[in-house]
């Protein structure tokens, strides 16, 4: 009886090429991030490479370097990929404000069980803080205030918070 081995694919050479470019672009989009958000990589050596390029001004050296970070990124771990993720995808930044905009519907609408699962998905959140922050914003809704200060202080509160504290999901 003769068996078989599984055959692997490999990726083509001009999908590899395809990637190591894709690579390279967000290795550039990367290099113009500002030196407080590329200290926050959990990387030493993704973070020493942006901050040198930060230095390098010629174009064949600036080149190599680039190709050097596109080449550490291919290999960061999950947490660093992650926020690399964040910063290349504006998309899920525009869903994150959806769900902080429902979480503040919610906790103006439905205050208790919106403000349950708020303080169940940021256990160190200050509570007081939001509650006072939500009363503050359902009284600013019904008095027909048409300055929403409230309200937009508990979005900048929900925002802060998971910009402090992402989640483990």
């Amino acid at each position: 009886m003769v068996t078989q081995e599984p055959i692997e694919e490999e990726d083509s050479k001009s999908q590899k090429k395809r990637d190591m470019s894709r690579l390279r672009e967000i290795a550039e989009t990367l290099s113009h991030l500002n030196n407080e958000r590329i200290a926050s990589f959990k990387d030493p050596k993704l973070t020493e490479a942006l901050l040198t390029i930060k230095k390098i001004t010629k174009g064949n050296a600036r080149k190599r370097q680039i190709q050097y970070i596109a080449k550490l990124i291919s290999k960061v771990d999950d947490p660093t990929l992650e926020q690399i993720n964040k910063i290349d995808n504006p998309l899920s930044d525009t869903l994150q404000n959806h769900q902080l905009e429902i979480w503040r519907e919610k906790l103006i609408v439905d205050t208790e069980s919106a403000f349950a699962e708020i303080c169940a998905h940021y256990p160190h959140i200050d509570r007081q803080t939001l509650r006072q922050l939500t009363q503050k914003a359902i009284m600013e809704r019904n008095s027909d205030n048409q300055s929403m200060a409230c309200f937009k202080k508990l979005y900048q509160f929900l925002k802060t918070l998971h910009q402090e504290e992402p989640r483990d999901t």
